[in-house]
């Protein structure tokens, strides 16, 4: 335990200047396992280099998920919790109540979201986030990791090629970004364009670059496109920020983190994109990333 929370300490006075925005609780072993009916609910089980599983439980009338860590390094899942504490207060992040540092490896305790996340949404029911909120909400992550001073914990579809050698960067996080912004467009993550060609080499820049912009998009934001175009197509408007989105997804996908943008310029991109300046976002990408099929 006094591993466990020396590295956690360390970790946020080291990224927050001992100011801690979120405070959250220490909660007992014995606390979470009671909370999960000793680990029966399982949510999910990710089998990758972090074997991780969420769980289901109810601590104080409460419903939580807990994240418990099979297997990954004691400083990686310690900078998750940190990062986690900092971004919490921002309405698109999940929020940490708390964790529990007497386990072998800290288990942090989130909320429960009862809607389910934006994947959830997407699948179940995408007509409910329009264009205009997946671009607000890609704004407002993009916004809030400009905040924060070291590198987001994705999961294994969202990280970045340095990360699997234990090399992390800011311009990891932007290549975990990409994944998540590729989402809101395409209304596909990683994985199901693995499931599309069958293939762990057809990644996400092959399929856009071997793609138009109306096979790229989601089907639901494409038809609210059409609509606002009276029926003769795709809006203009829509079909550049379409397009925008897309070259700047190729740009943050790169596998060399040198290549790829700073977080920061991303979020003005985006906010470019928001307002439709295509003239800057244009001015941007003379460096041949984009592809003609766009």
């Amino acid at each position: 335990m006094l591993r466990n929370g020396g590295l956690l300490l360390e970790k946020r006075i080291s990224y927050f200047d001992c100011k801690y925005s979120n405070p959250f609780r220490d909660f007992s072993a014995k606390e979470l396992q009671i909370a999960t009916d000793n680990y029966s609910h399982e949510i999910l089980k990710f089998q990758t280099c972090l074997d991780f599983s969420w769980y289901k439980g109810c601590l104080e009338g409460r419903v939580v998920c807990l994240k418990k860590h099979d297997y990954a390094d004691p400083e990686w899942v310690s900078n998750e919790i940190a990062v986690a504490a900092q971004v919490s207060g921002h309405k698109n992040a999940l929020k940490l109540l708390g964790c529990c540092l007497e386990t072998q490896l800290p288990t942090p305790v989130f909320e429960f979201l009862v809607n389910g996340n934006l994947y959830n949404q997407l699948r179940s029911n995408p007509t409910s986030l329009p264009w205009r909120i997946r671009l607000k909400i890609a704004n407002e992550i993009a916004s809030g990791e400009t905040q924060v001073k070291d590198c987001i914990i994705w999961s294994q579809f969202y990280m970045a090629p340095e990360q699997l050698n234990g090399v992390y960067s800011e311009k990891s996080d932007v290549y975990g970004f990409c994944s998540l912004l590729q989402h809101l467009l395409m209304g596909k993550r990683y994985e199901d364009l693995e499931r599309i060609k069958k293939s762990y080499d057809y990644c996400t820049s092959s399929y856009i670059r071997n793609h138009t912009t109306n096979e790229i998009v989601d089907p639901t934001i494409l038809d609210e496109a059409e609509a606002v175009g009276g029926g003769e197509g795709v809006h203009h408007h829509h079909h550049h920020q379409f397009q925008a989105v897309s070259e700047l997804i190729l740009r943050c996908h790169r596998g060399n983190a040198e290549e790829r943008p700073s977080m920061l310029d991303v979020a003005k991109q985006l906010k470019r994109i928001q307002r439709g300046d295509f003239i800057s976002n244009e001015a941007d990408h003379n460096d041949g990333s984009s592809s003609s099929n766009i």
